[in-house]
């Protein structure tokens, strides 16, 4: 049995690692109406279906029942976990982000399950990387339509409160862009600066990242050679960008801000070059032992889209660089 429920936007404070416009949270109504989770994701279950939730939840008189989620958060869950299920269509996307208030001492993660079974949560089907105290926010995209079961976990232990927004953005529909959209210029034609998944396209030059490009979702898009200016800084801010390659050699490289040499990179810098499904690996760089920044040199990469992702998990400095493809 699932629960019907239907919630209006709430005005979240904005925590930790957000990286969204604060207009994005402060264009609707009012409410202090909250969500009772489920204890398991079987039986009585809430079901969400509004296309733009913000809600209190609370699960500290909830169990833990899932903790072996390190496959697809990174890290073990002994914290209590409520859970809510989403009916998704094939290809659609929807937008979790989890609001820590002050003085909950918890590390939060998110997951999203196609079937009540921990067993299918796999990598890129959740997360738990910004760390204690601070938000999560969450993108995923539905392989196949059916009811998806999301679940509010901690690495660690006990129960919190929080503030939960969902969001199912829709791409092409103009205005501001919703939440893990890059950009959104009221169609879904690529090659006018947003492309049809309304991520951000990067012309040709030296150009600046478009935030927020943070997971795969909203990857930069852009076409080698390009060099492109960007920043990080601490375990949310994760820089992703995606290009098609037509085969054959690939240098990406990194410089510290200004093209110029690094000297002090942040402590973990790590340049990754991912297969299309995000999660393949084909290339790694990370500082030398002079300090020199990340390079990967490919002598022959296949055809095909990849991805390049930039984080510095373990130094909270902001790094201005420049990602340099050829």
């Amino acid at each position: 049995m699932m629960r019907t429920l239907r919630f209006s936007l709430l005005l979240l404070p904005l925590l930790g690692c957000d990286l969204y416009p604060e207009e994005l949270y402060m264009n609707a109504d009012m409410s202090a109406e909250g969500m009772e989770l489920a204890d398991t994701c079987s039986g009585d279950v809430p079901m969400v279906v509004s296309s733009s939730t913000s809600i209190p939840i609370d699960l500290t008189s909830l169990n833990d029942d899932f903790r072996d989620l390190a496959a697809c958060t990174g890290e073990s869950t002994p914290g209590a976990d409520g859970f809510f299920a989403v009916e998704m269509e094939a290809g659609e996307k929807w937008h979790f982000h989890l609001s820590v208030p002050p003085g909950e001492l918890v590390n939060p993660a998110i997951y999203v399950l196609d079937s009540c079974d921990d067993r299918r949560c796999q990598p890129g089907d959740g997360i738990d990387v910004c760390g204690g105290e601070q938000d999560e926010h969450f993108s995923f995209v539905a392989p196949r339509a059916g009811t998806y079961f999301v679940g509010i976990d901690a690495s660690t232990t006990g129960g919190a409160a929080y503030e939960l927004l969902a969001v199912r953005p829709e791409c092409g529909n103009g205005g501001s862009p919703e939440h893990s959209e890059t950009c959104d210029d009221g169609n879904t034609t690529s090659g006018d600066g947003c492309d049809e998944r309304c991520r951000a396209e990067l012309g040709a030059g030296a150009l600046n990242e478009v935030e927020p490009n943070d997971d795969l979702t909203g990857a930069n898009v852009f076409t080698p050679p390009l060099a492109i200016d960007a920043i990080t800084g601490g375990r949310c801010d994760v820089d992703h960008f995606t290009f098609t390659h037509a085969g054959g050699p690939l240098t990406a490289s990194m410089l510290a801000g200004g093209a110029v040499a690094c000297t002090d990179p942040p402590v973990g810098l790590s340049l990754q070059l991912l297969a299309s499904d995000g999660l393949t690996l084909r290339g790694t760089g990370a500082p030398t032992v002079d300090n020199d920044c990340p390079v990967i040199e490919l002598a022959d990469l296949a055809a095909g889209e990849y991805f390049l992702k930039v984080s510095a998990p373990f130094d909270a400095r902001t790094f201005g660089y420049v990602l340099d493809v050829e």
